[in-house]
């Protein structure tokens, strides 16, 4: 399928993917948040149409044991890489040249069906864009996997797109308590438009830190703490888990730095601790997405207050150097 992009969120696992380490040859093309309007089908597809608004999504086959029980995104045969998005794309002088995903920062992509969900046409493809990882990640991480309920005390750890998104879904769910930390003042002001009640500020690492996102969760900590920094250390992963109180669980959808994480065997029997991954949301991007647009047409979702810069294409280098600096909750590329 050909499908001509209007935007293309800005995504920290696109940078982690260009970087140090990364499995994905040069050159290649990075961008997974893309949003668009379909421009042509093959005879065989079967769930599109032309004209159709999608969001590029991770391929799942639809038949493997996790996708017949409704785990897209746990797909045992997805692949990161082109392969999953589509035709094989080519340099003029024949060389191959590797994507992630769909390889979104681009006008045009040419993806399988699979690796597509159509979006409410209501919602803006500048903000549709979103939908396709960051906000479904962070919103389902609280939502599908924490299961938070009424009443609870939820600490998020970072502050950027996704953990804005993990902000605004503890709302939803009703939190008693939402504690946004991060290092950066502005990002935790900003999270009070998404539902937090309490900030804390910080190097992220100090005991200080800690005690006082403990402390801001209540007098028994918190029920969970949700992780969503760009890159998680032991360090920075043993300060959330210090917010827990017992019985309580920890998220984590960050990327991890080399080294081991270190917990207290004891600590977490006793205290009955849940320690858990979440991978887009922890649902099907096809569920998610519908539901999330639901949420925008009905004014219970800003998806607006998460955009904190616009870029064209050509200032694309510009964007990802934005996004390591801090300087935005959600930059997105606007491709026409």
């Amino acid at each position: 399928m050909l499908v001509e992009l209007v935007a293309c969120g800005v995504c920290h696992t696109d940078v982690h993917m260009a970087g140090a380490g990364s499995v994905l040859p040069v050159p290649v093309i990075l961008g997974h948040e893309g949003a668009g309007v379909v421009e042509r089908v093959g005879a065989a597809v079967s769930r599109h149409r032309v004209g159709e608004a999608v969001v590029t999504s991770l391929f799942a086959c639809g038949h493997c044991l996790m996708c017949a029980t409704g785990r897209m995104h746990l797909c045992r045969n997805s692949r990161a890489g082109g392969g999953a998005a589509g035709a094989q794309l080519h340099l003029g002088d024949g060389r191959v040249v590797a994507r992630f995903a769909a390889g979104a920062f681009s006008r045009h992509v040419v993806v399988h069906e699979n690796a597509l969900v159509g979006v409410d046409p209501a919602v803006p493809l500048d903000l549709a864009c979103l939908l396709a990882c960051g906000v479904s990640t962070g919103w389902g991480a609280v939502v599908n996997r924490a299961r938070v309920t009424p009443g609870e005390s939820v600490v998020v750890w970072g502050c950027g797109g996704v953990g804005m998104a993990a902000v605004a879904g503890a709302a939803h769910a009703g939190a008693g308590r939402i504690v946004a930390v991060d290092t950066l003042e502005w990002k935790t002001d900003q999270a009070g438009l998404h539902g937090a009640t309490h900030v804390v500020n910080g190097s992220g690492l100090s005991d200080d830190m800690a005690s006082d996102a403990y402390r801001a969760a209540g007098p028994q900590g918190a029920d969970v703490v949700v992780v969503t920094v760009g890159s998680l250390t032991s360090e920075l992963f043993s300060a959330a888990y210090r917010c827990l109180g017992v019985g309580g669980r920890l998220v984590t959808v960050s990327a991890g730095a080399p080294g081991p994480l270190q917990i207290a065997p004891g600590d977490l029997n006793v205290g009955e601790k849940t320690i858990m991954g979440s991978l887009m949301g922890s649902a099907s991007p096809l569920h998610t997405i519908t539901e999330l647009s639901r949420l925008y047409r009905a004014g219970k979702l800003n998806l607006e207050a998460f955009v904190t810069g616009r870029y064209p294409l050509e200032r694309v280098n510009e964007a990802c150097s934005d996004l390591l600096d801090g300087k935005n909750v959600r930059g997105i590329l606007t491709l026409r």
